[in-house]
């Protein structure tokens, strides 16, 4: 039978003191933050939306009208460029009948407590969006709603990357294994990379005697296990988005007046 044994960690007294001296930063941190929001509560959302910002897929928060509570950059971006829900004017609406109802769908079933998976957008560029109940009810009594959309492989870079690193891939390969991760073919990633069939069949055999894997099925499901971690360009895709949809269409992160509004808005005060 397994015996789980506790790993007992000694820290030098050089590690103590650099401990010590990360945990007071870390707590003048957040104490700046609260003296700038006016509340430890609203500074803690603050945190609690930068850390969502690390996120490489979607999260928004909706209520029952579909009003736009929160949102992570990927959310806003999610928002900006899916076929099938817009942000519009603060309410995330469908882009045509069909996904209107399957919208609507979805809140009623929230209502109930349920989750819904969607696929919305036109034929060809459909998307996954889960929709679930925040495990919470504000004061009145109306159930919030969670989207959470698929995962943007244009802003999952930064987990190719780390994997990458850790593993001594040089460049080539990296980028014919971001490729292959995205269902090319080795011919169809060679091309998109610009290099020989030949070279990149060389690249696989060498990603896979230095990740240890025994083939490219289990190497891709590696990948598909990366953390979700974003890469900082939420700022181009909202550029992006205002040169094809005008600037109304973006909006900016949260600011502090609306993270007091939000909190206020949870707490029901």
């Amino acid at each position: 039978m397994f015996k789980q044994e506790r790993v007992e960690w000694s820290a030098s007294a050089g590690d103590e003191g650099r401990d010590e001296s990360c945990m007071d930063a870390a707590e003048r941190e957040l104490a700046d933050l609260e003296a700038a929001t006016g509340s430890e509560s609203v500074a803690l959302a603050a945190v609690s939306s930068a850390l969502l910002d690390m996120l490489s897929f979607g999260i928004a928060l909706i209520d029952q009208s579909r009003r736009l509570l929160h949102a992570n950059s990927a959310g806003l971006a999610a928002l900006q460029v899916n076929d099938g829900l817009r942000l519009i004017d603060g309410v995330v609406d469908a882009t045509s009948h069909e996904d209107a109802a399957k919208l609507r769908e979805a809140l009623n079933a929230v209502r109930l407590g349920r989750r819904l998976y969607l696929m919305v957008g036109r034929q060809g560029s459909k998307a996954g969006v889960a929709v679930l109940p925040l495990d919470t009810q504000i004061a009145t009594g109306t159930r919030l709603a969670v989207l959470i959309f698929e995962r943007n492989p244009d802003l999952d870079a930064l987990g190719m990357f780390f994997f990458s690193h850790a593993h001594g891939l040089t460049s080539a390969e990296q980028r014919l294994l971001t490729g292959l991760a995205r269902g090319a073919t080795v011919g169809q990633a060679a091309q998109q990379i610009g290099c020989a069939a030949n070279t990149a069949r060389t690249h696989v055999r060498s990603v896979l005697e230095k990740t240890g894997e025994a083939s490219l099925r289990t190497l891709t499901a590696c990948i598909g296990r990366l953390p979700p971690v974003a890469t900082r360009m939420f700022g181009l895709v909202r550029t992006a988005s205002k040169q094809r949809h005008g600037a109304a269409a973006c909006p900016a992160s949260p600011s502090t007046d609306s993270l007091k509004s939000l909190h206020r808005f949870k707490v029901g005060v």
